[in-house]
Order: structure tokens, then C-alpha cells, then sequence
């Protein structure tokens, strides 16, 4: 390869005489192309602004804990954030919860909440519930994703996903999809 020296008050035009990769070093990411990993596109849930209540020990969708993506490429993952706050009342200790994402109509993970009142009824007990999953839908169309909850354990308790209540330490659930670009 020809080394040219270029002498002082010379100038070079960068846009058609430099060809590469600008080494990192000098300001440039060292990269030729976009890696996998990088994330693509943010879809968060609307916000929850009523509180969700049951007391079924079947599945059933948590309002508003649902989202939609269209990924760029089926080669594409998808990074599902689920934050929660369960509440159980009327019930006495021992009470516990399982919680499933879904895609579509596919259990793609599922986990168990334990929720401990104080005993008696009407107290209640709280329960920070996160999930963090990464899927792989494979697919470029829209995909839905969806939390469902149930009653596992305890008596006659009520579950509770509360949004956010002023002054009492409740906050907002969350639902965010982020797409991780392959």
C-alpha cells in the first residue's frame, strides 16, 4: 500500500478520498454496518387508569397490561418489561398468584407471586411483580403480547393490579416491547 504524506496548509476532501472504517479511536464506532442487538423500536402500553380486580382461579387478562409491535425483520427478538403491583384483600396469609405473558394465544413464560396479608379480613398485602422476557416471534407482522393473571392459593381473596392512587404508595403498572434488531 502507497503512503502519501500530505504536507501542512493542504487540504483533502474527506467525503471522496477516504474509504474504511473510521477507527474508534479517531471518533468512529469501529463498525461497518449496524451489529444484532441494537434495539429498534419502543412501544409502551398505554397507561392503566383503573385499577384491575379478581378473584378467578382461571387466567384472565389484566386490563390494559397489552401491547402490539411490528418487528423489521422475522429474524428480529422482542424484549417484553412487565411491572406490577398486586394487591390480595379479604383473605388471611398464604395467598398466591401466577401470572403468564402470552403471545397471540401462546404461553410464551409464566411465573408465581406470592402475596402475604397480615391476617383478617379486609387487610392487605403487596406484591412488586416484574417479568422480563426475550422473545423470539419470528415473524415481521404485528405480534401481541398480553399479561393474564389468576388466584393460585388462599381463600376468598381478591387480586388487585392498582394504577396509580395518590398519596398511597401505588404506582403505575408498566408494559414496554422493545424489538431487538438481529
Amino acid at each position: 500500500m502507497a503512503l502519501t504524506r500530505l504536507g501542512l496548509n493542504q487540504s483533502i476532501n474527506l467525503a471522496s478520498n477516504v474509504t474504511g472504517t473510521l477507527a474508534t479511536g479517531n471518533g468512529g464506532t469501529g463498525a461497518t454496518s449496524f451489529a444484532p442487538g441494537k434495539i429498534g423500536q419502543i412501544v409502551t402500553a398505554q397507561p392503566v387508569t383503573s385499577s384491575f380486580a379478581t378473584s378467578n382461579t382461571s387466567y384472565t387478562d389484566v386490563t390494559n397490561l397489552n401491547a402490539s409491535i411490528t418487528p423489521t425483520a422475522a429474524s428480529s427478538k422482542v424484549l417484553v418489561m412487565v411491572y406490577l403491583q398486586l394487591y390480595t384483600s379479604g383473605a388471611t396469609q398464604g395467598n398466591t398468584a401466577r401470572l403468564q405473558l402470552l403471545r397471540g394465544s401462546t404461553v410464551v413464560n409464566s411465573f408465581q407471586a406470592s402475596h402475604y396479608d397480615q391476617g383478617g379480613s379486609g387487610v392487605q398485602g403487596a406484591n412488586t411483580c416484574t417479568m422480563t422476557f426475550l422473545d423470539s416471534p419470528s415473524s415481521s407482522s404485528s405480534v401481541t403480547y398480553k399479561v393474564q393473571i389468576k388466584k393460585q392459593e388462599g381463600s376468598s381473596a381478591t387480586l388487585q393490579a392498582s394504577a396509580t392512587n395518590s398519596g398511597s404508595g401505588e404506582s403505575t403498572p408498566t408494559f414496554t416491547l422493545l424489538e431487538v434488531l438481529a
